[in-house]
């Protein structure tokens, strides 16, 4: 199998950049890469820098520098990624298609550098989706056995979800940006200012009201409501986060050092808008609801939920965008405009998308999942 079609995304490094990464794999990780072989991810990323290179032919690993942090935050977005690849590790053991991450000579698997935090993973083949059925099909197949793996490793290790909600927290999660949203937020959205994306700030002011209707709806769903089926979630399962093989199948999960803990419905919400949104977009003909179906099914064989938990995914849905939207303006507003190549998709995806999913996923009632999903 060729390597997965985004290997033409990648263009040499920086002569200090290939420096940097052969002397921390070599002296850090027992690994000797070829200096002028060492290859930077050419691709848009907000918080991180990819790096790849061989080792042989077939053998390459991707080296990741992660810079998401404060400065004074360093120590604990180190325990962060520490806990997050070692539970990958344990979910690889299980079967799940993660990269294997390797281990520094001392142990543990970061490494902290001048500018971030360091991880050597093995790289994946495969190719982005295009939107197949049984791409969507196996996808669904693949959340569930994640949950699953991660129920089971929870299962065993009893104090793990403490341990992950506590060791790896969601940054600006949806209850805390709520909690100060009528306050003080949502008044900083509506106050005209001078800024470097004037065209978001007005999309946002343009559409607050549209974020309240959201944000009262979620409220009252119950998406929140402790006693959920929870457990491991993937927390950015979406559709450039799943690599699949020429005959459809997903063959690898990556990124998951943003994974948390929480209801299985919201990974299967965010999903579904991930792949749902990016389909509609490419072919407005697409049929959502029956890939929507196929995906359901296939996610239920590997780890069924009860039925209230699939008429949750709208609400999931509009959760995860609304979170996404008050975090970028809160970074905006109140963290001097931090991660500013994020807010262009206030305007372009998300706000469009909390407007649309109401329609988008309208054939999710109980009858649709019982006649699509328990059948």
């Amino acid at each position: 199998m060729p390597l997965t079609s985004n290997q033409n995304l990648f263009a040499p490094a920086a002569a200090e950049e290939q420096e940097k990464i052969f002397r921390i794999a070599e002296d850090h990780f027992s690994i000797v890469p070829t200096p002028e072989k060492i290859e930077r991810y050419a691709g848009r990323t907000a918080s991180a820098r990819i790096y790849r290179f061989f080792l042989s032919e077939h053998n390459a690993i991707i080296a990741k520098e992660s810079f998401w942090y404060e400065a004074h935050e360093a120590a604990s977005a180190r325990a962060a990624l520490e806990k997050a690849y070692a539970v990958s590790e344990a979910l690889r053991g299980r079967g799940i298609p993660v990269p294997q991450v390797l281990a520094r000579n001392d142990g543990g698997f970061v490494y902290q550098s001048e500018n971030g935090m360091i991880a050597f993973l093995e790289y994946k083949e495969g190719a982005p989706s295009s939107f197949s059925d049984k791409e969507w099909s196996s996808a669904g197949s693949l959340l569930g056995r994640f949950h699953r793996a991660g129920s089971e490793h929870l299962a065993q290790n009893p104090r793990e979800k403490e341990s992950i909600a506590d060791v790896i927290p969601v940054d600006k999660p949806y209850e805390d940006s709520r909690a100060i949203y009528d306050e003080s937020l949502r008044p900083a959205l509506l106050q005209a200012h001078t800024c470097a994306v004037p065209d978001v700030c007005r999309s946002v002011r343009g559409h607050i009201a549209d974020i309240d209707v959201v944000i009262t709806f979620i409220d009252a769903s119950g998406v929140n409501a402790a006693g959920r089926a929870a457990g491991i979630l993937h927390n950015d399962f979406n559709v450039d986060n799943v690599l699949f093989s020429i005959e459809g199948n997903a063959e690898a999960l990556i990124d998951i050092d943003q994974m948390g803990v929480g209801p299985f419905v919201w990974d299967v919400g965010n999903t579904l808008a991930s792949f749902g949104w990016k389909m509609i977009v490419a072919d407005s003909r697409a049929n959502f609801e029956e890939k929507t179906a196929l995906f359901l099914r296939s996610y239920r064989k590997e780890f069924p939920l009860p039925p209230e938990e699939y008429l949750l995914i709208l609400a999931a849905t509009q959760r995860w965008d609304v979170m996404r939207i008050l975090r970028s303006m809160r970074r905006h507003l109140y963290e001097h405009n931090r991660f500013p190549e994020l807010l262009p998709k206030i305007k372009e995806r998300l706000i469009p998308r909390i407007i649309a999913a109401p329609r988008m996923l309208s054939f999710i009632t109980p009858e649709w999942i019982e006649k699509n999903i328990f059948r």
